[in-house]
């Protein structure tokens, strides 16, 4: 009886050992129990099942590594691209320079077009545009005249109505 406990017990630690390794490998158990029914032995099941378990468990490790890894390059990449960019060497602040430049260079071309036009002479009317400018008349000022007079109108009738004599105001 004592060597059934035995055996009994080892395989319990057998098969708790494939339940601890269920987590990272969802295939253990079933791989397990098609690996016992082949052999008919818990512990030749167990062995062989260690061997896939591992191949398993390296295969995940590689995965893992070359995750890992990609992560690095692009950490890598994106510190480069960020040192490349803030220094004053790199493409990128070559070509800002440069944009730079040509805006303000732009910039003062604008400048001296305007400055060019300013000091330029004013140009002198031909003798027919003259004479035309004395056949203009002078628009009448009769609109200013009536303006002033609506104005004083509108005054007077302030006056007026500032002097009615208080207390007539009729309450409502």
């Amino acid at each position: 009886m004592g060597g059934v406990a035995e055996r009994n017990a080892e395989r319990a630690a057998i098969y708790e050992a494939v339940l601890d390794h269920a987590a990272d490998l969802p295939e253990a158990q079933a791989r397990f129990l098609e690996m016992r029914q082949e052999t008919g032995d818990p512990v030749a099941a167990f062995e062989a099942w260690g061997s896939w378990a591992l191949q398993q468990l390296e295969h995940l490790r590689e995965l893992a590594l070359g995750a890992v890894e990609r992560v690095q390059e692009m950490a890598v990449s994106a510190w480069d691209n960020l040192v490349a960019a803030m220094s004053p060497m790199s493409d990128f602040a070559l070509a800002e320079r440069a944009t730079a430049e040509e805006c303000e260079a732009e910039l003062d071309r604008a400048i001296d077009e305007v400055l060019a036009e300013m000091d330029a002479p004013a140009p002198q009317p031909e003798r027919e545009d003259r004479e035309h400018a004395a056949e203009v008349e002078a628009p009448e000022d009769d609109w200013v005249a009536d303006l002033l007079d609506e104005m004083d109108r509108e005054e007077e009738w302030e006056r007026g109505h500032e002097r009615e004599p208080p207390g007539l105001e009729l309450e409502l």
